[in-house]
């Protein structure tokens, strides 16, 4: 009995063994694919802007095969392979970047690199099936809610605007300045309430509830107070694990409240200039592994911000 107790014991010891070896293999794995599709994605946009766009559209390929693509990828190699003539490739590609999630049909009749497209076979179905596709999607949103929506965001940046023409200006004018800063406040207070309020009635409004107005409750909450943006971070966690934000853009908000309270940058959304007189604060490195690789990130050195956008970090309980 005692034999049969202890060999018990040694398996679940093994096991435990094997299954922590597992689960570092698959993080080291996971990061080595982030590694390759950054590469990757960084690769083909270099060489999209070099006019080489055979080698971008088979560099995109490469990417999109990694299962990390989203639909702005899809479309990206598109233009690629339109750009190179391969016109059957690139409608396929505008296709399934549809399939993924696209919903914008201007870019598609207006983009200069989707020019060889237009009038091919095929190409007039794509566009009637996207218009009604987003018919459809329009049709089921909260209408009354959108319109709610943007008067929030006309009231975030109304102000925010001549604070940001006054900054790119030689000439100061610090009385006014104060004003408009506290104009603003004064709208920022009621926009946070109203978010609050939409929050609480139908959980973060995103984008199946109010299309393209989907961030505009995140835009209030970045720029809230500190307790608030601590408060709602594990909503906009799950708006992003929705595709309803972009990652990046709570990744950057996560930084800024990890340097409201004196720690380092976890991602390195924020890179300050030296001529502006700031202190250089660029990312928390771990022991041995730059932190924005473990989170999935390529290196801030031609970092591409369109594969920064599908990385998930870690949520706010772990990086404590």
């Amino acid at each position: 009995m005692a034999n049969n107790i202890c060999y018990q014991i040694k398996t679940a010891m093994n096991m435990k063994k094997l299954l922590f070896v597992a689960i570092v293999m698959m993080t080291y794995v996971a990061g080595l694919q982030a590694q390759d599709f950054s590469t990757l994605i960084n690769e083909a946009e270099r060489n999209f802007y070099r006019g080489d766009y055979a080698t971008a559209a088979q560099q995109y390929e490469r990417a999109l095969l990694t299962g990390r693509a989203s639909e702005i990828h899809y479309y990206a190699a598109a233009c690629a392979y339109a750009k190179a003539g391969n016109t059957d490739q690139a409608l396929e590609k505008v296709n399934l970047a549809i399939g993924q999630g696209w919903m914008a049909v201007d870019p598609l009749l207006h983009d200069p690199d989707l020019e060889s497209l237009r009038g091919t076979a095929g190409w007039d179905n794509t566009i009637r099936d996207l218009r009604q596709r987003v018919a459809s999607f329009e049709a089921s949103l909260n209408n009354e809610l959108v319109r709610q929506l943007a008067a929030i965001e006309e009231r975030d940046q109304r102000y925010r605007k001549e604070i940001r023409a006054m900054e790119a200006t030689t000439k100061k004018n610090p009385q006014r300045r104060e004003e408009l800063e506290q104009l603003q406040a004064d709208l920022d207070a009621q926009n946070i309430a109203e978010v609050r309020s939409i929050i609480s009635e139908y959980g973060y409004p995103g984008k199946q509830l109010v299309g393209d107005k989907c961030e505009v409750a995140f835009m209030v909450i970045q720029n809230a107070k500190l307790e608030t943006q601590k408060e709602y971070l594990p909503v906009l966690e799950m708006a992003a694990d929705n595709g309803d934000i972009p990652w990046f853009s709570l990744m950057r908000m996560m930084d800024r409240i990890d340097t409201q309270e004196g720690r380092l940058q976890l991602y390195g959304t924020t890179v300050y200039r030296r001529d502006w007189g700031n202190q250089i604060d660029v990312y928390r490195a771990g022991d041995d592994v730059d932190t924005r690789v473990a989170a999935g990130l390529p290196p801030l050195e031609g970092e591409s911000r369109w594969d920064v956008e599908l990385q998930k970090p870690q949520s706010a309980a772990q990086r404590r």
